[in-house]
């Protein structure tokens, strides 16, 4: 029986879809997490440790997965990355590399390798933060030598468009930069560098995939339906299977994998967000468009976010954590490992505004319409919500499945207009 060592963050959403996956592998689990009891239950086998300190966990955790003969150690979202890489650098199980991980997980290092390997990618600088008239300077110069505005400016160490902002013209770039620091300061983010980079007008993917053998994967490719042209960038909808061309599926595909080769991650999973400059989509799925070109805008050694990763199915239904589990445990599942082709989608329910969730009404009636197939509202009722560029989470998710994009995509949008979250900003000044 094979074994696996799950680092699970605290209230990650995607918990139970691994250790559900785990199950149906018949695999062996030891769950390491940053608080007690993350499932709520008791686990036969569990740590608990502080993922702020690595040197600290590693010295725990090392000797129980040498006793628990571990096959691999996998990380299900990106806040147990480093965790993972730095334990199995320390016992050599099978993780994601330490250099792996820090290319990955700082912006700016990830685009200094990927301009090394000449990857397509937006025109960049890295400044460090500060509100100076010369950091304004720098980023106007930087503006001229490319061309002019838009600009994006981003944090190097954060996630989740947190922190970044689309800059239209100079007067914009001081409050841009105060948003940028906000984010860094919010969500503990030591280093105080950030990002500039040319902003790419175009069409925006999402690429999923893993590697296992040394080889990278491609399993899925996500449309964005929605345009996601600032200032702030909230991701909503992912709809699949994309309506590209074959052609341009392929050029996304061999940019994403030179991408992850060149960054070297060497096991596990992968998560990219790609835009073709000038490409307009069509609902013709397949529909040929002229020449456009594409550009890497992230990539990150982790799947897919939120609860996604409901939307993608593989052969015998078989859901993308079997996959990733089985990829890196080298264990033969049956079938094609690419995304089943129908049409599915979920919609991340936005943010529209900061306060105390109080209720939620209209799931019975969204949850009717035709192609829905399940509303999961994850966020608790009294949770404090914050929108984009400061959110760290979704309200919740939509999911349906139905025979066409238009159907599925009209389904996604109507569940949204019926869902109704009532959100107290009183009680904020209240506190205050």
């Amino acid at each position: 029986m094979k074994r696996v060592v799950l680092i699970e963050p605290a209230r990650s959403y995607r918990t139970s879809d691994f250790m559900y996956g785990a199950a149906s592998l018949g695999l062996e689990v030891l769950v390491v997490s940053d608080e007690p009891n993350p499932l709520g239950e008791d686990l036969a086998r569990f740590v608990d440790v502080d993922f702020g300190d690595i040197e600290k966990s590693v010295e725990r955790v090392a000797p129980i997965a040498f006793e628990f003969q571990a096959d691999a150690i996998v990380a299900i979202d990106d806040k147990g990355l480093a965790l993972a890489a730095a334990i199995g650098e320390a016992t050599g199980i099978s993780a994601i590399s330490v250099d792996a991980v820090n290319r990955s997980m700082n912006k700016s290092e990830m685009r200094r390798v990927l301009a090394q390997s000449q990857i397509p990618q937006p025109e960049f600088e890295v400044l460090e933060l500060g509100q100076n008239y010369d950091l304004v300077s720098k980023i106007k110069n930087f503006s001229n030598s490319i061309g002019g505005f838009p600009l994006i400016i981003k944090p190097t160490g954060l996630s989740g468009s947190r922190g970044v902002v689309k800059v239209s013209g100079v007067d914009g770039i001081p409050d841009a930069l105060a948003t940028v620091e906000k984010a860094a300061e919010m969500f503990n983010q030591i280093d105080r560098t950030i990002l500039i980079e040319r902003y790419i007008d175009g069409t925006e993917f999402a690429v999923e995939g893993v590697v296992s053998g040394g080889k990278p994967e491609v399993l899925a490719i996500f449309d964005k339906p929605r345009p996601l042209v600032g200032p702030y960038f909230e991701e909503t909808i992912y709809l699949l299977p994309s309506a590209a061309n074959a052609g341009l599926q392929q050029q996304m595909e061999d940019l994403v994998i030179r991408s992850v080769v060149a960054l070297g991650i060497d096991v596990g999973a992968f998560h990219a967000e790609v835009r073709v400059e000038g490409y307009v989509p069509s609902e013709k799925v397949g529909h040929v468009i002229s020449a456009t070109k594409v550009f890497l805008i992230e990539l990150a050694a982790r799947s897919i976010g939120g609860k996604c990763s409901k939307s993608l199915r593989f052969k015998n239904g078989r859901t993308l954590e079997e996959v990733l589990l089985a990829r890196q445990l080298g264990i033969d599942l049956e079938g094609r490992t690419k995304a089943r082709q129908q049409v599915s989608g979920v919609l991340m329910i936005p943010t529209p505004k900061e306060g105390i969730l109080k209720s939620v009404s209209g799931e019975e009636a969204a949850a009717g319409i035709p192609c829905v197939t399940e509303i999961d509202i994850s966020t608790p009722i009294g949770s404090y919500l914050r929108p984009v560029p400061f959110s760290d989470g979704y309200l919740g998710f939509v999911f349906a499945k139905g025979p066409s994009r238009s159907k599925v995509l009209d389904a996604l949008n109507q569940a949204e207009t019926l869902l109704e979250f009532e959100i107290d900003q009183q009680s904020l000044t209240d506190e205050c």
